[in-house]
């Protein structure tokens, strides 16, 4: 398979989200970012960094409590939402604005060249069905990668990480759980698993192979808040070994979704 397709194959594992616009005369807050030094195009094959600026208005006599998050379409119409482990908890009063100068967001390379669409959204995000979150105001701009060189797919490490939206970054807000790199990664009989939940919660742990497909879920049910850890042997459901390849594993709980990837060796 050549890189590129391989490349194509990582992007079907994200997941596929209808887009939809919720339309209100004014909406509660509303949203604005506007990229710095555009266009904007990401040249290295392992990813890169580009500035924005943004501002969120409260539009409501009263204080407001409410979600930012991100969402990426890319150039084959995939959409990866949010970007973030945890999804953005503000609280602005009453006709306040907070103006956020010089973000600085960071994308994953090893994906296909092409334009992406970056958008911002202010509402009430749904972790168990993205669909059915309420998007009271979004603001969007395109970023395009373009490569100077392809690299391996393999020996990608690919994240998202957004720096500097408040003053110091005090008011970032911390994931609620954690979920480790898998050891050893890549891995040949079997990897290890860690996660960390901050308060007790009903969680899945599941694996899916890089077409999207559930391969194995590994826990489901209610668990303790602190650390865990649990043991995949490469093996789906019925006990059958899987093909070498790349594999997602997925923490999801009422409140929250964090995803990482993992390689099997035979």
């Amino acid at each position: 398979m050549s890189k590129k397709a391989i490349a194509l194959c990582l992007l079907t594992a994200l997941m596929m989200i209808p887009i939809v616009a919720d339309s209100y005369a004014q909406p509660p807050a509303s949203i604005e970012i506007i990229p710095e030094n555009p266009p904007i195009i990401i040249r290295s094959w392992y990813g890169g960094w580009f500035h924005f600026h943004g501002q969120i208005i409260n539009n409501t006599d009263h204080s407001l409590r409410f979600q930012q998050w991100v969402r990426i379409i890319f150039p084959v119409g995939l959409v990866y939402e949010p970007i973030w482990e945890n999804s953005h908890i503000l609280s602005l009063p009453a006709h306040d604005t907070l103006i956020c100068i010089h973000l600085a967001q960071h994308v994953p390379g090893c994906v296909e060249e092409g334009d992406y669409l970056y958008t911002h959204f202010v509402g009430e995000f749904d972790f168990q069905n993205p669909a059915n979150s309420v998007r009271w105001d979004s603001s969007s701009f395109y970023y395009t990668m373009d490569y100077d060189f392809e690299g391996s797919p393999e020996d990608c490490v690919s994240w998202f990480e957004l720096q500097g939206c408040f003053p110091d970054g005090s008011n970032m807000p911390v994931p609620s759980h954690e979920l480790d790199q898998n050891y050893p990664n890549p891995f040949n009989a079997q990897t290890q698993i860690n996660y960390d939940l901050s308060y007790p919660s009903d969680i899945k742990v599941e694996i899916y192979d890089i077409l999207g497909r559930l391969v194995r879920t590994l826990e489901s049910g209610a668990k303790t808040a602190g650390p865990h850890t649990i043991l995949w042997d490469g093996k789906n459901e019925s006990g059958q070994s899987v093909a070498a390849g790349i594999y997602f594993y997925r923490l999801t709980g009422p409140d929250f979704a964090v995803t990482k990837r993992m390689t099997l060796l035979k």
